[in-house]
């Protein structure tokens, strides 16, 4: 699932992995570069998880969610919940993080 997103870069890296630990993930991997990222992630219980942002100069991310395998029902409703929680962090003020 890809979702441009009206924020930063940082931001969102910033949501992502606060998004991730709402749903008990463990990063287990990534890289980290000025502008794209790429996190994975993992639970005893679900297939990696993968988010990547990308953030050209106009101010906004492309954030990609994926879980698993695109046929299983279970990971696209991980899908979702990571969406969500990636969502409700972005739209946080910064002094009202978890």
């Amino acid at each position: 699932m890809k979702v441009d997103y009206d924020a930063g870069f940082d931001v969102c890296t910033v949501a992502a992995r606060q998004a991730l630990r709402d749903l008990d993930l463990v990063v287990i991997g990534g890289e980290l570069h000025s502008f794209e990222a790429r996190i994975d992630a993992r639970s005893d219980l679900t297939d990696v998880v993968r988010i990547t942002l990308a953030s050209p100069e106009d101010g906004k991310t492309r954030v990609t969610f994926h879980s698993g395998r695109s046929w299983d029902p279970n990971a696209k409703d991980l899908v979702g919940q990571l969406k969500d929680a990636f969502e409700r962090h972005l739209n946080q003020p910064a002094g009202n993080q978890p």
